[in-house]
């Protein structure tokens, strides 16, 4: 599978959050980016289907994501308590990075 076009969008998107944190934090704006592994989506069902279980295989808690297992990132940025978190890129991906 080539993926160097989406693979170099998802760095663009790193990158993007970075300048975005710095140039806008004067102002008193966080910028953060919610980076997840493999969850149940359209785009995702194909990839499943033919490489379910090697992905599966391939996090650390040996499972795709589900919409309960964004939520407490989503309030943590949300809230005071991520005040002085900004121009990160947060992975919620089971431990997929960690291989």
């Amino acid at each position: 599978m080539q993926t160097i076009a989406y693979n170099t969008s998802k760095g663009a998107d790193v990158n993007f959050v970075r300048t975005l944190a710095a140039e806008w934090g004067k102002h008193n704006i966080n910028v953060n980016a919610i980076c997840p592994g493999f969850f149940p989506s359209k785009m995702a069902s194909g990839i499943m289907e033919k490489l379910g279980d090697q992905i599966i295989n391939g996090t650390a808690l040996r499972r795709v994501g589900g919409p309960e297992d964004l939520k407490g990132l989503i309030v943590l940025l949300a809230s005071e308590a991520g005040r002085h978190i900004t121009g990160q890129a947060i992975a919620v991906d089971g431990g997929s990075s960690c291989f």
